[in-house]
This record gives structure tokens, sequence and C-alpha cells, in this order.
């Protein structure tokens, strides 16, 4: 569902497809507010008064999850050229800088410790990959070097291949 839901409609669809037979419906909470799902759920309610038929609910919540912080001086995104240094942070409650990517991790888990020399950080679905060539272990900062020229803008995802 995209965009404002025809309540009465959507749950008359619903009801054809729970009486061919359909009994769970999935709720994706990687996209959407819990307000939006919560309408979503009560149409397919209504759907089951329609059909005279209970029906499960699948909840596909998000799970933990690594994305850039905020920039500290309100840009809207960073370009990088390849071969440049920068820093990855991984201390919780900072900001991104130009020239220090922080990391907000979900759960404030610590990565510093699984991610070593050698491994690459993702950032942006791999629109910018990071080589990690050194660990500032004082600061508990990666020093990395830019793979590919590339922009990220803030609160992107970041992915870290071979790490627990």
């Amino acid at each position: 569902w995209a965009g404002q839901l025809d309540v009465e409609q959507s749950a008359k669809k619903i009801a054809e497809l729970i009486e061919a037979g359909a009994n769970v419906f999935r709720f994706n909470f990687s996209h959407g507010d819990h307000k939006e799902q919560g309408d979503r759920m009560a149409t397919v309610r209504l759907a089951e008064k329609l059909a005279r038929q209970k029906v499960g609910f699948l909840l596909d919540t998000k799970g933990p999850e690594m994305r850039t912080e905020l920039f500290a001086d309100d840009a809207k995104e960073y370009s990088y050229v390849t071969g440049e240094r920068i820093r990855v942070a991984t201390a919780q409650g900072i900001q991104s800088t130009r020239d220090m990517i922080a990391l907000n991790v979900a759960g404030a888990l610590d990565i510093y410790d699984e991610v070593e020399v050698g491994h690459t950080i993702l950032i942006d679905d791999g629109k910018l990959g990071l080589k990690v060539i050194e660990k500032d272990i004082a600061k508990r900062e990666f020093i990395v070097e830019v793979e590919n020229d590339g922009i990220i803008a803030k609160q992107k995802g970041v992915n870290i291949p071979n790490t627990k």
C-alpha cells in the first residue's frame, strides 16, 4: 500500500483474497510508521468481518541495522574520491563530519572488535566502499581508504561483509 488508503475498497479486495484462501497477511515494518501499519491491520480486520473468516498477521520487523549518523554541519551529502583517507567512528551519539563518518548501530552494539584491517565497509547499498587500513584503538575508530568515487547522504545503510 502506498499513499492514502481507501479502507472500504481495500477491505473488499482483501476479503476476496481471504475467500480465495489467503490466511496470513504480512506487514513489513521496514516501511511506514506504526500508525500506518495499525491502519493496514484494521483494514484486514474489516476484511475478516466481510469474509466471515479469521486470518493471521505476520509482522516482519526490522532487525539490527547500522546507518551513517546525521551530519554535524547540516550538509546534505559528502563526496569522496578513490584513494582518499577518512575515519569511521564506532562511538555512539556523535555526528558525522566530512572527514569522519559516524555509525549509528542499533542497540548501541560495539562493532569495533568485529571489524578487522582488510574488511570493507559498504555505505548506501555499496555506493561507497571503504577499505579498513588501520584501527585506532584509543578512539575506537577505523582509518579507511575510499575504494570508489561516491557520494553519501545522512542516515544511509551500512553493511560490513564477513563480520558477525
